[in-house]
C-alpha cells in the first residue's frame, strides 16, 4: 500500500509540475520490469474486465515484463514488488482496473532521495 501511495503522490506531483515551471527537470520515467531470478508467474490466472475476478487475497495487476507483451494476472499485491526488479527506479503499483506494475524513476537533473516523498506513518 505504501508503494501505491508513493506512486500516486509522484504521479500527481508530475502532473501538477507540468502545469507550472517548464524548466522542471524532475519528470518521472518508466523503466523495464523483470522477474527476479527463480521467480515465475506460471500458474497465475488471467484476469481483466471481461474475465473472471481474482480469488480472495489476489489482485488483478497488469505486468509487462522486459520483452514480453503485457498480461493482466491474479497476483498477491503485497509481495509482487519483492518478486520483481527494475532496470532503474523503484517498483510501484498504479491503481486502476486492472492495476499496473511499473518501475518509476526521475529523469533529467534530479538529485537527492525520495525520502521527502515517502514517509512511514
Amino acid at each position: 500500500m505504501k508503494r501505491v501511495l508513493v506512486a500516486v503522490m509522484l504521479a500527481a506531483a508530475s502532473v501538477l509540475g507540468a502545469c507550472g515551471n517548464s524548466g522542471d527537470d524532475q519528470d518521472l520515467t518508466e523503466s523495464k520490469v523483470r522477474l527476479k531470478s527463480g521467480e515465475s508467474f506460471q500458474g497465475a490466472q488471467s484476469c481483466g474486465v471481461d474475465l473472471p475476478q481474482c480469488t480472495s487475497g489476489l489482485s488483478c495487476i497488469t505486468v509487462e515484463l522486459d520483452g514480453a507483451p503485457a498480461k493482466a494476472l491474479c497476483v498477491n499485491e503485497q509481495t509482487l514488488c519483492a518478486r520483481l526488479e527494475c532496470a532503474q527506479g523503484e517498483c510501484a503499483i498504479l491503481e486502476s482496473y486492472p492495476a499496473r506494475v511499473v518501475c518509476l524513476s526521475r529523469s533529467g537533473g534530479a538529485s537527492g532521495s525520495d525520502d521527502s516523498v515517502s514517509s512511514n506513518p
